[in-house]
């Protein structure tokens, strides 16, 4: 699974979010770990009769002046299969 967006100009490995300004948004797996935009992250295997794939977006604090506000951000992902 990779995940691709447009990426933060103060922190690339953070989703640019449209709207509000001073935060982006990282993503991690159930684990916890950071997915990094655009790279293939480790392979998931799945149980017989379990097909769902968790994980979370944190708002997180960019250099840039924060002005308070609605905020939105599209993230696109790629599934493979092996």
């Amino acid at each position: 699974m990779s995940f691709i967006a447009p990426a933060d100009a103060d922190n690339p490995e953070l989703v640019k979010v449209h709207g509000a300004s001073g935060l982006a948004l990282r993503i991690s797996d159930d684990r916890g770990r950071d997915i990094r935009l655009g790279s293939r992250g480790a392979p998931l295997a799945l149980a017989v009769g379990q097909n769902a794939l968790n994980y979370r977006i944190t708002p997180e604090r960019t250099r840039a002046p924060l002005l308070p506000g609605a905020y939105a951000a599209v993230v696109d992902f790629q599934l493979s299969y092996d």
